[in-house]
């Protein structure tokens, strides 16, 4: 996968772009689909949802510590 990210500022927001080839994308947003579907979930863009869920996710985890 060629992924390559762009990060910049904007409002007091961070706005990050990925770069990746149709393909890498493609199979990205058909993984995203098949696992929500599989939830019973339907959801417009299933890749922005994933990619918002994991960033939920590392946000509720913020304060963990390795034991």
């Amino acid at each position: 996968m060629g992924l390559k990210v762009k990060v910049g500022l904007s409002g007091g927001n961070v706005v990050m772009m990925l770069i990746i080839p149709i393909e890498d994308y493609e199979l990205a947003y058909r993984g995203a689909t098949l696992m929500y579907k599989c939830q019973g979930e339907p959801t417009k863009n299933p890749l922005a949802r994933y990619i918002a869920d994991s960033l939920k996710y590392l946000e509720s985890i913020r304060n963990c510590r390795e034991t």
